[in-house]
């Protein structure tokens, strides 16, 4: 210490050497970085939880992985993780899907929706293995329709995601161990990507859910008749059976991927619905709804379908016929929860008798 003081009457003088500088200059950036660290780990401790960004490129995933920390920090892990596309973070209400939950078994249900836009297939073995390892669920509930998109989210150029895939580097580890990198990462969002921090800052208000860009009282009308025609086609759910598109080839990799990454016995399937105009349309429905069956039974994971998703209101659809609206999200949440309770209630019995 009193050396260090020396070296700092030195650098008054003009006296003072060159490592001295470099010595001083390590010092007092550890020692800010520090303080910046302590600083927002107060904050936290007090309840106030600064966005932090992990640099992965996909805002809807940020926001996914901040709610879940918060979630963490004050509940402890989480008895259900819904995992998923767009489809399953704009269709399934967590507090809904409690409330039914409790209707059934008198207690509400600790979950989480993780759905995101941008989740493919051949990051669903990365997130997976993430959320096990940092927050470790009961269970996860994975919906095997999806479709999911393929080599759209390039998350292959994070830092943070490289590292956590066992490719080290500097600046990987420090977004994993310290609060104030990821804090810098949304200020340096801010202020390098200024038309793009309204997207962040629309996914972290609206929870991840998307917003529908609307049509007009026409439009709707005219896909209201598309969807009601939909439904009157009894062939519908049994299309496509022998079709195998690229994007079902690449999910058929994924699964057993995180199947063995988290263990059979962690996990639910359930199926995400669709419009019955983009179920006519997708080409390989009837393939997709067979494989989970296939996939239940070879793994002995249990499958949750919906027995007639015409119980879904017809208006529950927007535009794209993919993301559901506030009557679908309702309906379908509500569904869904007692579902998971109804599923639980034998084991509950057994473990009663037990």
């Amino acid at each position: 210490m009193v050396k260090f003081f020396k070296n700092l009457r030195a650098l008054g003088s003009g006296r003072f050497q060159p490592w001295s500088t470099i010595l001083i200059t390590v010092i007092v950036s550890l020692g800010l970085l520090m303080g910046s660290e302590a600083l927002i780990l107060a904050l936290r401790y007090a309840g106030f939880h600064p966005l932090e960004v992990y640099g992965t490129g996909n805002k809807y995933l940020e926001q996914r992985l901040n709610q879940l920390d918060v979630f963490y920090k004050e509940n402890g892990p989480a008895r259900y993780l819904i995992i998923g596309n767009s489809k399953v973070g704009q269709g399934v209400d967590a507090e809904l899907v409690s409330c039914a939950y409790k209707e059934v078994t008198g207690s509400p249900l600790s979950c989480v929706n993780f759905g995101f836009g941008g989740n493919t297939s051949e990051f669903l073995p990365v997130i997976f293995r993430i959320l096990e390892e940092d927050y470790a669920p009961e269970i996860f509930v994975l919906d095997l329709i999806g479709p999911y998109q393929m080599n759209t989210f390039p998350h292959g150029k994070s830092q943070w995601l490289q590292y956590r895939s066992g490719n080290f580097s500097i600046s990987g580890w420090m977004i994993e161990h310290f609060h104030f990198m990821r804090v810098f990462l949304r200020m340096r969002h801010w202020m390098e990507q200024p038309l793009e921090d309204y997207l962040l800052k629309a996914a972290v208000r609206d929870r991840g859910q998307l917003r529908d860009i609307g049509f007009s009282a026409e439009r709707k009308q005219e896909l209201l008749k598309k969807e009601i025609a939909a439904r009157e086609d009894e062939e519908i759910f049994r299309a496509g059976r022998d079709k195998k598109l690229e994007t079902s080839l690449a999910e058929e990799k994924s699964y057993p991927q995180v199947v063995d990454l988290v263990g059979k016995e962690k996990l639910i399937f359930f199926e995400m619905p669709l419009s019955f105009r983009v179920t006519r349309t997708l080409g390989d429905y009837g393939y997709r709804s067979e494989r989970s069956e296939e996939l239940s039974s070879k793994y002995g994971i249990p499958l949750i379908r919906m027995p007639d998703p015409k119980a879904l209101p017809v208006e529950s659809w927007m535009r794209d016929g993919m993301h559901m609206e506030r009557e679908g999200i309702s309906a379908f949440s509500t569904w869904l929860g007692r579902a998971l309770a109804e599923l639980e209630q034998p084991l509950l019995r057994r473990d009663t008798q037990e």
